[in-house]
């Protein structure tokens, strides 16, 4: 009878480390629903603004509500970015009010390591940049949410063919994870995007597509229609400059006043932006209007050198030629 016992509480004792062990080492399939209640009431805030978060890896959810750090101004919440299992979501199912956002499948459509993307509108000088904690996914797990103006990052349409520099200080306030740049002017054809050199303390960034998840794990830059931007994630911006490099159309020489947005604070900066002299040493090719431009102005300094040096190779050429005829005559 012993040792039936014995033999009964030992096959237990495996049976329920081996159940143990495929705990531990196989992948959670714990399901994170939506928090109840997520819907709150419309804020009356009326600038726009896109948020991202990333679900942490070995966890489903069927959506996420997230709380940027902002008073109760939040509305009209839309979704920008779905992971591609996810179905169309119903009017009611994306929203914003009080001061959270939120989108809700309904189904465990969303796996670990996909981004959610949305927008909404909220009072001005919401703090941009990532915020710890503000996504939750439902039963208890959380993430960062990132905070952007929701027209940095836009669409990679430009189409600007000439190469200037900017240097972007930073301003007080800091410190800073990012900035996001508008440059007045640009006429939707800023692209090509190269950072130079980064405030003290702060990593290179590499540069990613606009909306990819490197906005939430960055850090990272970019380019397009009227931005750039960088994102190091990191609060490590406190004195130095930006330096980037990037195409744009003709006549955006100058200081930008006011076009730099500091993530973190929403502080605002100048801009000052020359043209780059050469891309790996050879010169950068002016577009058709800065040639019309300058023609029109009667040529540069340089023009006007060409034009006397070859000018004086003609009279040298003349006068050898005609000095050659007189002694063969």
């Amino acid at each position: 009878m012993v040792r039936r016992i014995l033999k009964t509480a030992g096959a237990a004792a495996v049976v329920a480390l081996l159940a143990y062990a495929v705990v531990i080492q196989g992948p959670s399939s714990a399901q994170a629903a939506p928090p109840l209640p997520c819907p709150a009431s419309a804020g009356v805030g009326t600038t726009p603004y896109r948020v991202f978060a990333t679900l942490p890896i070995g966890t489903l959810s069927s959506g996420v509500c997230i709380t940027p750090s902002a008073s109760a101004t939040l509305n009209t919440g839309s979704l920008i970015q779905a992971p591609p299992a996810c179905p169309a979501l119903a009017a009611t199912a994306v929203d914003a009010g009080a001061n959270v956002v939120w989108a809700d499948w309904g189904v465990p459509c969303v796996a670990g390591g996909q981004t959610v993307v949305l927008q909404f509108f909220g009072a001005a000088g919401i703090p941009l940049g990532r915020q710890l904690g503000a996504a939750n996914w439902g039963l208890g797990v959380t993430s960062d949410a990132t905070v952007w103006p929701a027209d940095c990052p836009a669409a990679p349409v430009g189409t600007g063919p000439v190469l200037y520099n900017a240097v972007v200080p930073v301003p007080l306030g800091g410190p800073f994870d990012g900035v996001c740049i508008n440059i007045l002017g640009a006429a939707g054809q800023v692209r090509a995007p190269l950072v130079l050199a980064s405030p003290p303390s702060c990593g290179a960034p590499s540069l990613s597509a606009p909306n990819a998840p490197a906005s939430v794990v960055g850090p990272f830059f970019g380019a397009a229609a009227n931005q750039f931007w960088v994102d190091w994630t990191a609060k490590c911006a406190l004195g130095g400059s930006l330096s980037i490099q990037f195409k744009g159309p003709a006549g955006l020489v100058g200081v930008c006043t006011a076009c730099a947005t500091w993530l973190g604070s929403a502080v605002t900066g100048n801009v000052t932006i020359t043209l780059a002299p050469s891309v790996g040493g050879v010169a950068e090719a002016p577009d058709a209007a800065t040639v019309s431009s300058a023609k029109a102005a009667g040529g540069s300094g340089v023009d006007r050198g060409w034009y006397v040096a070859t000018a004086s190779l003609l009279v040298v050429a003349a006068g050898a030629w005609y000095m050659r005829r007189r002694r063969s005559a």
